[in-house]
């Protein structure tokens, strides 16, 4: 169930909307295509959904792995300061962004990469707010219609189902550290 991807490593279906430069495009590309293989290895980590992705299409993965990247990065996002240190996507998005650090300081290729406003060097650090704000830029420029059309109405339902299992809701502003679980 290896994951059909273009040249640059993304999966077929999925393209980035915008660029003004290649640099830039390279740049969004290299974010998406290790948010991408991050989220398909946290399918595949979470047991229950496992088993049940073990038998589906490549455009099912493919969907659901664009489903919890999504999550990881607005839950990360949207948690409150309070609860950092218990909310799941948080957590997620600085393993995320330790994966994209690691691999933009072993890429020889990439080395310097420009995006927007700013000019990114082997020093960003995507762990940080900065960092997850460029990921989630990213993200948000990611089309998936290629891919949506080719799921029907209850292949979508599943995958928005495994893709709260994978990565839960934030936990709520009163609710304590020891009622949290993770799978």
């Amino acid at each position: 169930m290896s994951p059909e991807v273009n040249y640059r490593g993304i999966p077929v279906g999925m393209f980035i909307e915008t660029a003004e430069a290649d640099e830039e495009q390279r740049g969004l590309e290299e974010i998406v295509k290790y948010g991408m293989g991050f989220s398909r290895g946290k399918v595949m980590d979470a047991t229950s959904v496992s088993l049940q992705v073990a038998g589906q299409r490549a455009v099912f993965v493919d969907y659901l792995s664009y489903v919890v990247f999504g999550r990881i990065v607005r839950l990360s996002s949207q948690c409150p300061e309070e609860k950092k240190e218990v909310c799941i996507s948080v957590k997620f998005a600085q393993e995320l962004g330790g994966v994209i650090n690691q691999n933009m300081a072993t890429d020889k290729k990439s080395p310097f990469f420009a995006y927007s406003h700013y000019q990114f060097r082997k020093d960003v650090d995507f762990t940080q707010e900065e960092g997850r704000a460029i990921i989630e830029k990213a993200f948000n420029l990611i089309n998936v219609d290629a891919l949506f059309t080719q799921l029907s109405e209850m292949e979508i339902n599943q995958i928005r189902r495994m893709g709260s299992i994978v990565i839960p809701e934030n936990p709520k502003l009163e609710q304590k550290p020891s009622d949290f679980i993770l799978e």
